[in-house]
């Protein structure tokens, strides 16, 4: 089937294209998440020459942080900010993995004439409008890299062995595979469901075996050699810290929600139609969300934007299948009180599921903006290393204050999930806990002794009763001196105290 274009398709996406814009508005006003301020800072300071997992100390695989090296490159080039440069990465992305989605749709006849504006409409809703705070995240890069890998395999459900791929459909299809399990490996079934679904129709093993599948496993295996073998301080000096203090961790009411969420949206998909009469949209999409669930239960972790592509994936198929069933004649079977009925109830589960979900999508770590304006217009240009379990409290503040983030990490994250992993194991053995949350403390101090920040944030959250750590790096020495008689209060906001190096101390720290 061709694509064509008018006067007015040209001009309703014209109109769309104006709502994109309109629509960045909302996710741009609540502000860069710390998870992604903490990325750019990482690629800007690997560019600057430091080593990752080394000098900085990242707890994801190296894929998180090549996400952001591209605009944090072309910063240095350009002048403009690396979060502006991000932005226009992802909409980059965006218009690509539509566009190609629109002509593979439409080369397979999944989608009709003068679907582009209504399936940009949507794009925009989906990949804009409902991330809110998950917005540029690493999973929001991923779910929309993904989407033209999933339109491949619905072309392949609708036509079967006769469809034929363009070399371009094989090679987007491919990375865009590869993408998703890059993000995270758990997220391998978000892929593997769709083949395996493929696989029970056509009663075949040939489905992993399709081009695009097999490059997505070869880019998939060479990242995972180049893991191994450019980055080997990743495993030996990084696992053992996330096999201590974050992998035991569980969000078991996060989980419960996205998993009800879910199986909302699945319900509306089934009211919409009989699964018989659902469309291979519908079926790969809902397939795919329901393996990237199931690799989130497996992990036991259901952090905000962890459940995204989840989520996603589910509107996409309740719209495809919304749209399969009532355009662009409904079907005899759409009509009907009981259809009807059945109908509306669906549209209104997934209304309010995007309503609930929007609402926990705006909340999360914000700065603190009196203490921002502080430090820009007292401290910028200056270091800055934070002592703090949250990452609101460190690179984005710094990032604002226009000053230069020198921290092994951007939050205490040995801190942070050691604790919750001791409150959620009362009856365990602590000491493998407090061994890493010790070693995490000796190379903040480490940290700070040879890179001498100019000033140090201090949050309070990183403190327990009898247990400040602050006061244990405070009283880490060099030249005679310890940190804590180099800096003195500068200020005190709430939950954080503004260290600066006090005048006059020579950078050999000699008395």
């Amino acid at each position: 089937m061709e694509l064509k274009t008018d006067t007015q398709t040209g001009l309703s996406i014209a109109v769309v294209g104006i709502f994109y814009v309109a629509a960045l508005q909302v996710p741009l006003s609540l502000g860069i998440t710390p998870d992604v301020s903490w990325l750019l800072t990482v690629a800007e300071r690997m560019l600057s020459g430091e080593t990752l997992y080394r000098d900085i100390l990242e707890y994801n695989p190296p894929f998180s942080v090549w996400i952001y090296t591209g605009p944090a490159a072309l910063s240095f080039f350009t002048g403009l900010s690396s979060e502006t440069l991000l932005l226009f990465q992802f909409s980059a992305l965006f218009f690509l993995s539509f566009a190609a989605c629109l002509v593979i749709g439409a080369h397979a006849g999944l989608l009709p004439k003068g679907a582009a504006a209504p399936l940009l409409a949507l794009w925009v809703a989906v990949f804009v409008l409902l991330p809110n705070y998950t917005f540029l995240q690493r999973e929001h890069f991923a779910i929309v890299a993904f989407t033209p890998w999933l339109v491949l395999q619905a072309a392949r459900w609708h036509i079967g062995p006769a469809f034929r791929l363009s070399v371009w459909m094989v090679v987007l299809g491919g990375l865009s595979c590869a993408v998703m399990v890059m993000t995270k490996p758990y997220y391998l079934p978000t892929v593997l469901l769709p083949v395996a679904g493929l696989m029970l129709k056509t009663r075949s093993l040939r489905p992993p075996f399709h081009p695009e599948n097999l490059l997505g496993a070869a880019v998939a295996a060479a990242y995972g050699l180049a893991v191994l073998t450019l980055y080997p301080d990743y495993l030996e000096f990084l696992y053992p810290i996330l096999d201590v203090v974050y992998l035991p961790v569980r969000t078991p009411d996060a989980t419960m929600f996205f998993l009800i969420c879910g199986g909302v949206l699945l319900l509306a998909v089934a009211l919409a139609a009989r699964p018989r009469d659902w469309s291979p949209l519908a079926i790969t999409a809902a397939l795919a969300a329901s393996g990237h669930l199931a690799g989130i239960v497996a992990m036991g972790k259901a952090f905000t934007y962890h459940a995204l592509p989840a989520l996603c994936l589910l509107v996409l198929a309740f719209a495809a299948q919304l749209a399969a069933r009532c355009f662009p004649e409904p079907r005899p079977s759409a009509t009907g009180t009981l259809a009807l009925t059945r109908i509306s109830v669906s549209i209104v589960l997934v209304g309010t599921v995007i309503w609930l979900v929007s609402d926990v999508y705006r909340r999360g770590e914000f700065v603190d903006p009196v203490l921002a304006n502080h430090l820009k217009a007292n401290h910028a240009g200056q270091t800055f290393v934070s002592v703090s379990p949250s990452f609101a409290d460190s690179h984005p503040l710094v990032r604002i204050a226009g000053g230069r983030y020198v921290g092994p990490h951007g939050a205490m994250l040995a801190t942070d999930y050691g604790m919750q992993v001791l409150w959620q194991n009362p009856d365990m053995d602590t000491r493998a806990v407090r061994r890493e949350i010790e070693r995490e403390r000796a190379i903040y101090a480490a940290a700070i002794l040879s890179r001498q920040p100019g000033i140090i944030l201090v949050s309070d959250r990183a403190d327990r009763p009898g247990d400040s750590a602050w006061e244990t790096i405070a009283q880490a020495q060099s030249g005679g001196r310890t940190i804590g008689q180099l800096y003195v209060v500068d200020a005190r906001f709430d939950g954080m105290t503004v260290l600066r190096r006090r005048k006059g101390v020579s950078g050999s720290f000699a008395q």
